[in-house]
């Protein structure tokens, strides 16, 4: 195996793992921004169940 074929084979395993390092930083923000809008919804979630609460206490009032 000569010199450039050595560095052809280190430059495309360094691409690879570059690749391969884009691509997980990526996922890790994809999920980051479900967990966030999971909560978001989970809290409107939770603030129309108070809401709906109080109408029927607010009626028989």
């Amino acid at each position: 195996m000569d010199l450039s074929h050595s560095l052809f084979l280190l430059n495309a395993s360094l691409n690879r793992h570059l690749n391969n390092d884009h691509y997980g930083q990526l996922e890790l923000e994809e999920r980051a921004n479900f967990s966030r809008s999971r909560r978001s919804i989970e809290r409107s979630d939770e603030q129309l169940q108070r809401e709906s609460v109080k109408e029927p206490e607010a009626k028989s009032a």
